[in-house]
């Protein structure tokens, strides 16, 4: 480096990209909130009212992801990807700030419906059950989360090589702990 040259500059943000992709994001998981609230109510919670905070948590949520992570979210790794959007200190922690507050709206919404369906006030055998599968379905998403890699069938799912398709699973176990947690305690 030569005396004259000017330091180097930290990573900034392109605001631009992250803003479009959390737009995207909020709209896609405003509408994935939308069609699970749906089902909700087809599977007997026809008495939760919570669904504006519920579609508005899943679409905080998926549009923190998507502005985090770009366009690694809905496509693989390839050899004809462009440079992906730079990320500043600035802008991860306003997607993680978003994030977070739309997993607390998610786990306030859900708490706020246990009051309405509360029953007995003792534990079953199928409540500890409930509650044995739920931590180990938290541990399994814990450790995708940790290693990017999830476990199937036949074969393990990566982040890097399918990311919608491990985000699909992180989510779908992440709400079944949720609601698993929320019967036993009903």
């Amino acid at each position: 480096m030569n005396s004259h040259d000017p330091p180097p500059r930290p990573p900034h943000a392109d605001w631009t990209a992250w803003g479009l992709h959390f737009v995207f994001g909020f709209v896609v998981g405003g509408c994935g909130g939308y069609l699970i609230w749906g089902q909700m109510l087809r599977m007997g919670f026809s008495d939760f009212d919570g669904w504006p905070g519920f579609i508005l948590s899943t679409a905080l949520f998926v549009g923190a992801i998507t502005s985090r992570h770009g366009d690694r979210v809905w496509w693989g790794r390839s050899v004809f990807d462009p440079e992906p959007h730079r990320q500043s200190p600035a802008s991860k922690a306003a997607s993680t700030l978003i994030g977070s507050y739309g997993v607390l709206l998610f786990c306030l919404t859900g708490f706020r419906h246990l009051p309405q369906t509360r029953g007995s006030a003792g534990f079953s055998g199928g409540d500890v059950a409930s509650l044995v599968i739920a931590a180990f379905i938290a541990c399994l998403v814990i450790v995708a989360l940790r290693t990017d890699t999830l476990f199937g069938r036949r074969e393990s799912i990566t982040r890097e090589e399918s990311p919608l398709l491990f985000w699909l699973h992180v989510a779908a176990g992440s709400v079944g702990v949720f609601y698993l947690v929320i019967d036993a305690f009903r």
